[in-house]
């Protein structure tokens, strides 16, 4: 089993390389202030300060207060 990490990433595959792919739908999350934990369907998330979101499926997440700004606005 290879192990990935943000330093550590594949440049290619033979079956393909890294592309672009934006979201189909949009996220339902909630502003948290300060610390938090969620119970995912991968185990127990810390969040310092941030969102509680909802995937596709309806389990909850964490996105730190950062990421979130990065990544999402109000649809």
């Amino acid at each position: 089993m290879k192990t990935y990490s943000k330093g550590l990433l594949p440049t290619h595959q033979k079956d393909g390389q890294w592309g672009f792919y934006r979201k189909k739908i949009t996220t339902q999350a909630m502003r948290i202030v300060g610390k938090f934990k969620v119970i995912t369907r991968e185990g127990e998330l810390v969040c310092s300060d941030g969102y509680l979101a909802l995937d596709a499926s309806g389990y909850p997440y964490p996105i730190e207060s950062k990421e979130f700004d990065k990544l999402y606005e109000v649809a």
